[in-house]
């Protein structure tokens, strides 16, 4: 972290959800270090352990809940209790699942798991803390979408459609609030070598690790970006996938996940 992004997070009150695992763990340890108070939010109990190892011989440690999202009068304890406590300067909603899910045996359970998880958590955490930003006028929401959710992907549908969700929240959300002194920032990933790309049924490009892909988000969140996309070689095949017609990018795309005729 450059001296610059240093400053922007420097003695601010953050919340990361998501916080124990991938991306999420690395933006922890980064941020630690740095930031007055850290409040790490997720609901893997068999990860929580090795997420506290991680912090090592630091002399503090971040405030951890362990905490379903889509239990929502839960959550809203635990963040009225916080917000009771500090003032949030940014909030980290980056919580997850993957799920693939084929049409030909298609499990709507598992669908609606992924939708509520990845949206429905996701609005139950951003909410409650954009309510304190409002009143201090003062704040900034970060929140964590896709680069594949420009164009549909096989087996994809309930992970890439719940992410195009967030990030039409998040623009929607930054058009409203700008005027309130609120920060918006929609984080685009690549793929991130994390457990959920283990579950691809596309061969992964430009892999990039969890530490470098949290160095790029918080570089662009610490200037204020509205949109953070990484790696830049995927921001670039996005570009052109969006410009394809139909007949080819579906050529393409089934080839890639192997399916014939």
């Amino acid at each position: 972290m450059n001296s610059t992004t240093e400053k922007y997070f420097s003695g601010k009150n953050i919340i990361i959800t998501g916080a124990f695992n991938g991306i999420g763990r690395s933006l922890s340890q980064a941020l630690l270090p740095v930031c007055q108070k850290l409040y790490c939010l997720d609901n893997s109990k068999d990860s929580q352990q090795k997420f506290m190892q991680s912090f090592g011989s630091l002399k503090k440690s971040p405030s951890v809940y362990l905490l379903d999202l889509t239990d929502k009068c839960e959550l809203d304890r635990v963040l009225k209790e916080i917000c009771d406590t500090v003032k949030i300067d940014i909030l980290f909603a980056n919580a997850g699942i993957k799920g693939t899910n084929s049409f030909l045996s298609y499990d709507q359970e598992l669908a609606h798991k992924v939708f509520e998880i990845n949206f429905l958590g996701f609005c139950n955490t951003v909410i409650p803390v954009l309510n304190q930003m409002l009143k201090n006028k003062h704040g900034h929401i970060v929140g964590t979408s896709s680069l594949g959710v420009y164009r549909g992907m096989v087996k994809g549908a309930p992970y890439f459609s719940s992410k195009s969700a967030v990030a039409v929240f998040m623009e929607s959300l930054r058009l409203e609030v700008k005027s309130q002194g609120i920060a918006v920032t929609t984080l685009f990933p690549g793929y991130v070598k994390t457990a959920m790309t283990e579950q691809n049924t596309v061969p992964p490009f430009f892999m990039m690790s969890p530490d470098v892909a949290a160095q790029k988000i918080l570089y662009g969140v610490g200037r204020k970006k509205s949109t953070v996309a990484f790696p830049w070689q995927m921001r670039i095949v996005t570009f052109f996938n969006r410009l394809l017609p139909n007949f080819l990018y579906d050529y393409f795309a089934r080839k890639m996940a192997g399916i014939s005729g």
